[in-house]
């Protein structure tokens, strides 16, 4: 089964690394910033990489509209060291996982492929064909060594 994976903004290289190691598993989708990205929004996206530096405000408002089906697709959220709100942002707008830039490869590249795992485990279970967003137990059950999650959901609180 092959997987489109949309990516927002930011600089070539993490399209550059997935392409690379992709085996015709994945299909990469590019857009350079949210205006560009909304003509994907009635296509199958099984993922999303959003450089949220490339125009905060819009990234957010993206990920908002979205979100709001039932088949909404995974964010995977970039972003820079110093900005910690913008994390908190993303993760309260329901993104999934924030990477801190510089983005190790082999992180990013271990997370799509969990996302990607638990979002067709979760079709099966479900009794889909097509995958559905994921939420609760199995957004809980991704690994990533690099993610803010812990700090943000403590900032949340």
């Amino acid at each position: 089964m092959n997987h489109n994976i949309l990516i927002i903004g930011g600089d070539q290289l993490p399209a550059d690394v997935l392409n690379a190691r992709s085996d015709d598993k994945y299909t990469l989708l590019r857009a350079a910033n949210s205006r560009d990205a909304r003509r994907f929004m009635d296509q199958m996206v099984d993922l999303i990489i959003c450089d949220v530096s490339t125009n905060r405000l819009d990234m957010f408002d993206l990920l908002r509209d979205w979100g709001q089906g039932p088949d909404r697709s995974p964010f995977i959220l970039l972003v820079d060291a110093g900005d910690a709100q913008s994390a908190i942002e993303g993760m309260k707008l329901g993104a999934m996982d924030c990477l801190i830039k510089p983005v190790d490869m082999e992180t990013l590249w271990s997370l799509v492929e969990q996302t990607i795992e638990v979002r067709n485990r979760d079709a099966k279970a479900n009794g889909s064909s097509r995958p559905t967003s994921i939420s609760g137990n199995s957004a809980s059950n991704l690994k990533s060594p690099r993610v803010l999650r812990s700090k943000i959901l403590s900032e949340w609180r």
